[in-house]
């Protein structure tokens, strides 16, 4: 027998705070456009009761999830090691992993963090209230608001996968599963928002009058229609559209969804297992000791050093660089080769330094990718805190005609793009800021492929 229930509470607080998401975006917020939420799916078996919180933020370092699920759990009294967190991914609303690594110097920080861990606890706590007998049932439809960034690459998925959980014959929430950044708005949008992501929420619970849970697939080189490609040499990339063109492509996924959502055909699920595995995914530096961690680290800093003319710099906060190397670039008036070079190492000093603070060192060569199955049996949500690039999931939904694996991104942490092995065979593969900036080897993706397929082989 299965339980379930899906909760939603308002994490909006009216504080100016660190935003994460464009490296370039130098000030706090000012406002809010749109509320940000934390949802959370609670499922309960004959095994155990597991409870997945996803949050309208842009990434959680695994350390910075550690000190929040510790919190939570100690004070709702649930397992640790069946409470997840992921995020939608929006590019508008706090850092939280600058909040808790300042909430001892900075008050604001402090009070911020207090009262979003007490709106979660009570989530949480009111959640194990609300169980309810449920039955999961499956569907699919195409609606398309995203387009490929890399420069040559036109693989696109816009494939909407959705879970109806029923309870007492009636729909008592909704999971959508989508792959697309939450990025129309850019970084000069300084109002806390979910981006697309929000709008279709509210209006799509609007419509059904229950909770709507978001969950995001193998987005990392898929933006919203109003970007489009992705240069490296445009100093300007990340500046994004107006509020009237978000509310636009919220409607066409909201529009899209509505027309088909009653004609589809559900699928009930057989089954519901929650299983854990580990899988060796080489990097692309090798064996790393403290000593070559340093000795790379350093260089890239003296570098760093030199070309923006600075003594000091701040290497504790490697994502500040970027506002600082663009900033160069158009003074220096640098062409588009060495613009591309200069963002390029930045991005690729972020994602080494980055990951190698939350994988322990030394290693040898190797990440410990953890991957979360939740299998229902027709589909299986392989978890895992990367950010799949599009031809990852494609390839990972073909591997058994019966049971689809779909990947899903940013769970339980962040260790940067996670991209596909055929992107490193691109013409812009040293264009690509998602494959340059991976620290993963190419021959990961095949890796992942080999342990996902064997997972469905033999899986529970």
């Amino acid at each position: 027998m299965l339980l379930s229930n899906i909760s939603y509470i308002d994490i909006t607080q009216n504080y100016s705070l660190p935003m994460l998401g464009y490296g370039d975006r130098s000030e706090w917020s000012k406002g809010v456009s749109d509320n940000i939420y934390a949802y959370l799916w609670t499922l309960k078996n004959e095994k155990g009761s597991y409870n997945w919180i996803i949050l309208d933020l842009c990434f959680l370092n695994i350390s910075t999830i550690s000190l929040l699920k510790n919190k939570l759990c100690l004070e709702s009294e649930i397992d640790y090691e069946n409470t997840f967190i992921s995020t939608t991914h929006t590019h508008s609303a706090p850092d939280l992993n600058k909040l808790y690594k300042e909430k001892n110097i900075r008050i604001n920080f402090n009070l911020y963090l207090e009262e979003f861990e007490t709106r979660l606890i009570n989530l949480l706590r009111n959640s194990k209230k609300n169980l309810e007998k449920s039955e999961i049932f499956i569907s699919t439809q195409k609606c398309s608001i995203g387009t490929n960034r890399r420069l040559y690459c036109e693989i696109l998925d816009d494939e909407v996968f959705i879970l109806k959980i029923i309870s007492n014959k009636k729909v008592n929430g909704i999971v959508v599963y989508y792959s697309c950044h939450p990025t129309v708005l850019g970084s000069e949008n300084l109002k806390i928002s979910a981006d697309w992501v929000g709008i279709v929420r509210t209006k799509l619970q609007k419509i059904y009058n229950v909770p709507v849970m978001f969950v995001q697939g193998a987005h990392g080189d898929i933006d919203p229609i109003s970007r489009g490609k992705l240069h490296l040499n445009d100093p300007k990339q990340s500046i994004g559209a107006s509020h009237k063109e978000l509310v636009k492509i919220s409607d066409s996924f909201v529009n899209s969804f509505k027309k088909n959502f009653e004609t589809l055909k559900f699928s009930k699920t057989k089954k519901f297992v929650v299983e854990e595995k580990i899988c060796q995914i080489p990097t692309k530096f090798g064996k790393i000791d403290s000593q070559k961690y340093l000795s790379l680290k350093n260089k890239w800093e003296k570098k760093f050093i030199n070309f923006l003319k600075l003594e000091k710099i701040n290497f504790d906060e490697p994502e500040t660089l970027n506002e600082k190397v663009k900033k160069q670039c158009m003074y220096k008036n640098l062409d588009d080769d060495q613009i591309i070079y200069w963002i390029a190492e930045q991005y690729k000093y972020f994602a080494f330094v980055n990951t190698f603070k939350q994988v322990a060192i030394p290693n040898d060569g190797y990440v410990n990718l953890k991957i979360t199955y939740f299998d229902f049996d027709k589909i299986v949500l392989a978890c895992s805190p990367v950010e799949f690039l599009s031809a990852i999931g494609i390839e990972q939904k073909k591997l058994n005609k019966h049971r689809k694996i779909l990947v899903v991104s940013l769970f339980g942490g962040y260790l940067g793009y996670f991209p596909h092995y055929k992107n490193y065979y691109e013409r812009d593969k040293d264009l690509g800021y998602e494959t340059i900036s991976s620290i993963f080897d190419e021959k990961s993706s095949k890796i992942f492929k080999r342990f996902n397929q064997t997972y469905l082989d033999h899986g529970p």
